[in-house]
């Protein structure tokens, strides 16, 4: 048992081995006795295959010896797990589950943890990739596989394949779709109008990271009239939803004098220290400390 443990187990927390719930399998049905324990066939209801489910009998009995055989055997199943004639080693986390997921909170908090999730299954993407493009019934299936042809994650970059599936996406009213395709005009093209016509959709069906954007678009006069009104009303709307670099960009808004609206250090200093509290990625703590030493010295002044 320590042996297993002492290989297994830094390899799911470095995510190169996935744990998959006994209860994603069904259809179990008894095979015949290995050496290490009983063999059954069963289905696999996430990746809608038919695997072989291989159940160790007394770990905590085992010699060191058995430990190892069966450590080697796990170790070559791994090696050989692309070859169509051997039963696919999918481990023990589900990577491709955990790379959504990401991708999902980026939409909705900005926190850039999905960048991070591909770089840490970067040694397993061709085979997540794999997995995701034969796997239809994938949450979110066409835009994430646009995403990955898009980052070149697990197979070639290719920005045409990468606009195809994510409009396939945004035509199947898949909201996040219509924020890739958004974004597919804006950065490959330089099609601006139409980004911003994709990314007002995304607005209408209530994405916050499209908030975000758009409010970018008009801070800045791509596709639209400059309008910094309309700008800080979309950050604003998508910071009071959590969007944490939008909070950044509300208190920014309320500290300096400007055209927009009325200079507000007590509402400056309420969204960067959310902004703070939320782990946004820029150091604000002077920004909080000048608003704080400003707020003290008015209030001294105030009362002399």
């Amino acid at each position: 048992m320590a042996l297993i443990e002492k290989w297994i187990d830094p390899k799911i927390k470095e995510g190169d081995i996935t744990y998959l719930k006994y209860e994603e399998f069904s259809k179990i049905k008894h095979i015949t006795e290995g050496a290490f324990g009983k063999i059954d066939r069963a289905h696999w209801n996430n990746g809608d295959i038919i695997v072989a489910l291989k159940s160790l009998k007394s770990i905590s009995t085992k010699s060191d010896i058995e430990e190892q055989t069966f450590l080697k055997e796990l170790r070559i199943l791994r090696k050989v797990s692309s070859h169509p004639n051997v039963n696919r080693f999918f481990g023990i986390t589900k990577a491709l589950d955990e790379i959504i997921c990401a991708y999902l909170n980026d939409h909705k908090l900005g926190l850039k943890s999905f960048n991070d999730a591909l770089e840490k299954y970067e040694s397993q993407s061709h085979d997540i990739f794999d997995h995701l493009f034969n796997n239809k019934s994938i949450t979110h299936y066409e835009v994430m596989v646009g995403v990955f042809y898009g980052r070149g994650f697990g197979t070639e970059k290719d920005e045409a394949k990468c606009k195809d599936w994510i409009t396939k996406a945004s035509e199947n009213n898949d909201i996040n779709g219509h924020h890739e395709l958004a974004g597919c005009y804006y950065f490959f093209k330089e099609k601006y109008e139409e980004a911003v016509k994709y990314y007002q959709r995304a607005v209408d069906d209530g994405l916050i990271v499209s908030s975000h954007s758009l409010a970018y678009c008009y801070e800045n006069s791509k596709g639209v009239n400059k309008d910094l009104s309309k700008a800080f009303e979309l950050y604003k709307s998508s910071a009071e939803m959590g969007y944490i670099p939008s909070q950044k960009l509300v208190a920014e808004y309320y500290n300096k004098v400007n055209h927009v609206i009325q200079m507000n250090k007590r509402e400056a200093l309420k969204w960067y220290k959310s902004y703070k509290e939320n782990n946004g990625k820029d150091d604000v703590s002077s920004h909080i400390e000048d608003i704080e030493q400003y707020l003290i010295l008015l209030i001294t002044t105030s009362t002399n």
